[in-house]
């Protein structure tokens, strides 16, 4: 989820600058895997998804590398 909204909000400051627009595509349907989740406590699930988290870390990219370091296969 973190990186999906980092990715709106770069693409909507993307669109600002380009006198674009982002318009959300409702109607296609998406069905995200929570194998991730089902491996973490509860505590750090909640920590992650927690969008004032994601914001706070959403600049420091050297915080996020660790995601997709050990894949959950």
């Amino acid at each position: 989820m973190g990186e999906d909204v980092d990715f709106y909000w770069a693409l909507r400051k993307l669109a600002k600058r380009t006198h674009a627009r982002v318009e959300v595509i409702r109607d296609l349907p998406v069905w995200p895997s929570s194998r991730r989740f089902d491996k973490w406590p509860l505590w750090k699930t909640l920590l992650w998804t927690n969008p004032a988290f994601i914001w706070a870390f959403r600049r420091r990219k050297h915080f996020w590398n660790g995601w997709y370091s050990f894949p959950v296969r």
